[in-house]
């Protein structure tokens, strides 16, 4: 007897997330990605479907997007799992840093080393010119 593989609604496991999240249907503006749309109601014919989440292939693809005014779900593959991630738009802050740091901590440390270096190098080539002047 084969067995049968066990898949997912692609609309079902949408509608699922936006639940799970509080959210409601009603709230979807577009369903696409960054050069494509589609409405909420196109994309609920088209996506009626059963997929099959396996390490094999990607089924969905990746830069599938369902957004709404404050928030969006967009398509997450990891080890062969595919899912749905609920994000929300960021808030702004209300405090302003014109001196936001840009690079990570680690970045910032190494860049320490090298000018250390860099001035260890010159400062031991400087010695060595003043020694090599106090020989002759």
């Amino acid at each position: 007897m084969i067995k049968e593989r066990e898949g997912f609604y692609v609309l079902d496991n949408a509608i699922e997330v936006i639940a799970d999240a509080g959210k409601k249907e009603s709230d979807v503006k577009w369903v696409g990605n960054e050069k494509e749309k589609m409405t909420w109601e196109q994309f609920k014919q088209h996506a009626d479907f059963q997929y099959y989440d396996e390490p094999s292939c990607v089924e969905i693809v990746l830069d599938l997007m369902i957004v709404a005014d404050d928030w969006y779900l967009s398509r997450s593959e990891e080890y062969g799992v595919e899912e749905w991630v609920f994000n929300t738009h960021p808030v702004e802050p209300r405090t302003s840093n014109p001196a936001l740091s840009l690079v990570t901590e680690c970045s910032i440390k190494e860049r320490k080393r090298i000018l250390a270096k860099r001035l260890y190098n010159k400062k031991y080539r400087e010695n060595k010119k003043i020694a090599k002047k106090r020989a002759k």
